[in-house]
């Protein structure tokens, strides 16, 4: 009740006011600035990528895409570079193909990219790979309403047949996968229910038996902040709490690999903060969330720098109820990330205009 309460602090966005038309800020050669961002982002997350492949290996042919990363060891980090350059390129793509543009280099460049894109999602093994293609599509639009006002009313117009049929296709995608190659119908409808179950693990790994009583609680700094810390080595990895789905999964059964359920803001806050704070905590991540959805959406879409600031930080924080240390361990990443690929463009910029 206390994240509801949160999510609805801030008067909600309304139809009108996402298409009425609105005062732009446009700093000079940002045209200029955005093709540059994009012709490096893109690259260098091309690059990045094609490492991964490398030594890590292609999702599609190790037949998982679920935690890839997450036990890549010190190669973990090409995650973290992809998550923030491969959405910025997207944004960056959609922006260049409605805009107009005579030059000949970025034509051929956006369509290239575009089909090493398609060809990534293939091989991820993903079908969220498509999904975020969908969203940030649908913010492109949604923060260009004034301009884009018949795709954004089309979409409202069929947004029901569009769920419904988005819905549809998640569940039948679900229920006639085949795992191992001989699963029935009825064992694949089986898969999708225990899916809607186990989206709720933390709470029976953590009520039963009261084992959220035998949790870690020491450093509530830390477990919340302290990933930034570590990646620039101003607090040693070893220092850093151990994360509390790891905690219960070793509850059940000892595993050297990173494991577990999300840690909700409910449960984080009660095992960190303890039942009053857990409140107050959730409160915030509600009003955090409210305050990105309906607020900085206005403030940030008066150019498309602030448009792509705010796609990246609504695709992360849409799912901080389910996880509030990985969204601020990750919005960690991208600021870290966006300041250093920031001074390579602006760098180029001014060897360009010099």
């Amino acid at each position: 009740m206390a994240f509801i309460g949160g999510f609805f602090t801030f008067k909600q966005l309304k139809k009108d006011k996402i298409v009425a038309p609105y005062q732009t800020i446009v700093f000079e050669g940002e045209k200029l600035f955005l093709r540059i961002t994009f012709f490096v982002c893109s690259l260098l997350y091309i690059i990045i990528q094609l490492i991964s492949y490398k030594v890590i290996g292609v999702p599609l042919l190790l037949g998982t895409h679920i935690d890839l990363y997450n036990n890549a060891g010190g190669w973990g980090v090409l995650g973290r570079i992809i998550d923030v350059f491969k959405p910025l390129s997207i944004f960056l793509l959609i922006y260049f193909l409605f805009e107009k543009s005579t030059s000949s280099l970025l034509y051929v460049y956006k369509y290239f990219f575009l089909v090493i894109l398609i060809v990534f999602f293939a091989l991820s093994g993903s079908r969220s790979e498509f999904m975020l293609l969908g969203f940030i599509l649908f913010c492109y639009i949604m923060l260009n309403g004034s301009e884009l006002k018949k795709y954004f009313t089309g979409i409202r117009k069929y947004e029901v047949i569009l769920l419904g049929f988005g819905m549809c296709f998640v569940f039948f995608t679900i229920v006639f996968q085949k795992n191992s190659g001989d699963a029935d119908a009825g064992s694949s409808i089986g898969i999708f229910l225990f899916r809607l179950v186990a989206s709720g693990d933390v709470y029976y790994f953590a009520y039963p038996n009261n084992n959220i009583e035998h949790i870690n609680h020491s450093q509530p700094f830390l477990a919340l902040f302290g990933d930034i810390f570590y990646t620039l080595r101003i607090i040693p990895r070893n220092n850093q709490p151990v994360v509390i789905g790891f905690q219960l999964f070793n509850m059940f059964g000892v595993s050297d690999t990173i494991a577990g359920p999300n840690a909700r803001h409910n449960v984080f806050g009660y095992i960190y903060y303890g039942f009053w704070g857990s409140i107050v905590f959730s409160y915030l991540v509600g009003l955090f969330l409210s305050f990105t959805r309906n607020n900085l959406f206005f403030i940030l879409r008066k150019n498309k720098l602030g448009q792509a600031l705010f796609t990246l930080l609504y695709l992360q924080i849409t799912v901080i109820e389910t996880d509030p240390p990985m969204v601020v361990s990750n919005l960690e990443t991208l600021f870290l990330m966006l300041s250093l690929l920031f001074v390579i463009c602006i760098s180029s910029f001014i060897l360009i205009k010099s």
